[in-house]
């Protein structure tokens, strides 16, 4: 991280709290893919391709999209740069290892959380008086709200 100035920590977009948030997630347990994170941190498809293009911009995200081997599917993988690992002060990582047993773990660990967040999802609606609630504005509140006491249970930052 020695390469990184300090007049450069600042990212050019302001950070939201959903972008803090995943970038603590990445910070725990890198890689997600894309469709991780949008199943965690986003309701549309279109809104999390576009921020995190925009994180990836301000030099806070690593894509790297692995060769589609025995399982993999060819998405793109994400990893904090060292500049987001400043910013976050989070502990410094030796570079990515892409080995097939190091990346076959962290993958298998990572869907096994989303799997979590799936069902705890399908679980809030088909809870209590399901069937007499009407769908509104307050659905993607409560997945978002979900998504997040999941991934904070599943997931704790130890700071």
């Amino acid at each position: 991280m020695a390469g990184v100035r300090p007049d450069r920590l600042r990212p050019v977009t302001p950070l939201t709290a959903r972008d803090r948030a995943l970038l603590d997630r990445l910070a725990e347990h890198e890689p997600l893919t894309t469709s991780e994170l949008r199943l965690l941190f986003f309701t549309g498809e279109r809104t999390c391709r576009q921020r995190l293009a925009q994180l990836e911009r301000a030099e806070l995200l690593l894509r790297v999209y692995p060769a589609a081997g025995r399982r993999g599917t060819g998405e793109a993988l994400w990893f904090l740069t060292a500049k987001a690992r400043l910013l976050l002060a989070a502990p410094a990582r030796r570079t990515p290892s892409l080995s097939l047993p190091d990346l076959e773990h962290r993958r298998a660990v990572a869907r096994l959380f989303c799997m979590l967040v799936v069902r705890s999802l399908q679980h809030r609606a088909r809870g209590s008086g399901a069937g007499t609630a009407k769908p509104g504005p307050s659905t993607a509140s409560a997945a978002a709200s979900v998504r997040t006491a999941t991934a904070a249970t599943c997931f704790p930052t130890a700071r």
